[in-house]
């Protein structure tokens, strides 16, 4: 998948994750005082799926099921009426407009190295301050009474991991850092509180890493660096890691520390302490928060028997109305895709596929490749996996009208083309992979699928049997092999099984 192709997915995908985001704000304004922060907190995980996987697929849930047909004057348009209307009766004129759309600034793709160079940046970013942190340590011993406090902590959470404590000026309140080398971090003006505060701290760090949100600040901190143009992430941002301090919080009363102890220590903690430079978990988070976190403590929901009953139906709906925004329509029986003259135009030029979902063997068969054809093969060693004939879609499962042949080969093996004729596609398509069309003198389309490496691009001239791509199993595959098909000149699929026999 190209960086332009990406880059559509992560638009489509903040879209969907934006009103993802209202729903969970709504449900959660309605759930409020019936559900415990814990449970209330599941609905990020929808949010979160929508972030992280791309939804391509065909449902009848799908909202474009239900909206208005586009009205057209004629339900199906072939490339003899394009070049009729258009006046396309050669090479030298399609190859004048394929050379002045090619010149069109492609805003897609500037936009989308904008949006690479920011996250790598961001990224870069967040390393160098996590990386910096430990680097500003100061090697002040460590109390042997703060020791004992941990240990002590770490036995009434079950906790057998070393983690160690650690001075430093870097951050300026006690955070949990680290994934796998896991360190409290505190500061000097901290070793002057009592035997009891410092207990409160420490529960506190211990029970952020027992809950795993050391790896949740991280991943959210990403998502961030990916999003970053998306204002309603930051804010999403701020609310997980908020819920995240409410759950520990709970979970440190829980433990048996005393709720007016605690409160005191965050109180005092916040007074002695700053902000972070970076986002970590940690026992003091502004004083805003603060106020947030005591009267939470303090005003403690307690689920009600229909708690669990209302969290489903919230999550099923949130799901059902992403499934919906995201899905694609499912396209009925016999029917076509239909595209205007101008549409048709620019499919011609930037080589994007016209899909037809079913088609007539019939009208299949009166366009199999003559005998007499010099075509080149597009392999030279191969096996006929799929011939060109209605099959069962390997991943789907839904049965459609194969358009070409799958040849099996090994990832090794070049693809040749099988005429001389202009590249006028050379892509990443979401379920073809690696995927080249090549149009020939005659009218015909050459279309080759599922390449490992492309060597050619859009505009080159090839000679039949040069080599265009190496054979892959990219996109929608189950394995290596190349998907070939040929469109004749009126649009139709041409039935290929004849120059395989």
């Amino acid at each position: 998948m190209n960086i332009k192709t990406f880059f559509i997915n992560i638009l489509s995908m903040s879209t969907i994750a934006s009103i993802v985001f209202c729903l969970i704000l709504l449900t959660r304004k309605m759930l409020d005082k019936k559900i415990g922060q814990k449970k209330l907190s599941l609905l990020w995980i929808v949010f979160i799926i929508v972030l992280i996987f791309p939804i391509n697929f065909s449902s009848r849930l799908s909202i474009k099921n239900y909206l208005p047909k586009k009205e057209v004057e004629q339900a199906t348009l072939n490339i003899s009426n394009l070049y009729d209307t258009y006046m396309i009766h050669d090479n030298n004129t399609l190859s004048n407009i394929t050379d002045r759309t090619s010149r069109n600034i492609d805003y897609i793709k500037i936009l989308s190295l904008i949006w690479i160079l920011f996250t790598v940046g961001s990224i870069l970013k967040n390393i160098l301050l996590y990386s910096t942190i430990i680097s500003h340590k100061k090697y002040i011993e460590i109390p042997d009474n703060i020791h004992n406090i941990l240990e002590k902590c770490k036995k009434k959470l079950n906790i057998k991991k070393d983690i160690k404590l650690v001075i430093q000026e870097r951050v300026q309140t006690p955070s949990l850092y680290g994934i796998f080398n896991t360190k409290i971090l505190l500061t000097k003006e901290v070793l002057n509180l009592s035997n009891d505060e410092l207990e409160c701290i420490i529960m506190h760090e211990l029970n952020h890493y027992k809950g795993g949100h050391n790896f949740i600040y991280l991943f959210i901190s990403l998502l961030e660096c990916v999003y970053w143009f998306n204002p309603i992430m930051y804010f999403a941002g701020k609310l997980i890691r908020q819920d995240l301090e409410f759950i520990t919080d709970d979970l440190v009363i829980g433990d048996g520390i005393k709720l007016k102890k605690y409160c005191e220590t965050i109180i005092k903690v916040s007074t002695i302490s700053n902000l972070n430079v970076c986002t970590l978990p940690s026992i003091s988070s502004g004083k805003k928060n603060i106020e947030r976190r005591i009267r939470k403590m303090k005003n403690k929901v307690c689920d009600t028997k229909y708690a669990i009953a209302f969290l489903v139906v919230a999550i099923t709906v949130i799901s059902l109305v992403t499934v919906s925004l995201a899905s694609n329509k499912v396209p009925e029986e016999n029917e076509v895709n239909v595209y205007s003259v101008s549409d048709k135009v620019e499919e011609l030029l930037s080589g994007e596929e016209f899909i037809i979902e079913d088609i007539d063997s019939n009208e299949a068969e009166d366009n199999k490749v003559e005998e007499e054809t010099t075509i080149t093969l597009p392999l030279k060693d191969f096996e006929v996996s799929v011939p060109f004939s209605k099959k069962v879609h390997p991943v789907t499962g839904k049965e459609i009208f194969h358009t070409g042949v799958d040849l099996k080969a090994t990832d090794s093996d070049d693809i040749m083309a099988v005429d001389s004729g202009k590249v006028i596609y050379a892509e990443y398509d979401y379920e073809g992979g690696n995927t080249i069309k090549i149009l020939h003198s005659n009218g015909t389309t050459s279309i080759y699928k599922h390449g490992s490496k492309i060597y050619v691009k859009v505009g080159d001239e090839v000679e039949a049997g040069d080599v265009i791509m190496k054979v892959g199993a990219t996109g929608m595959a189950t394995g290596p092999h190349l998907h070939f098909e040929m469109i004749a000149e009126d649009g139709s699929y041409i039935d290929v099984n004849s120059m395989f026999e």
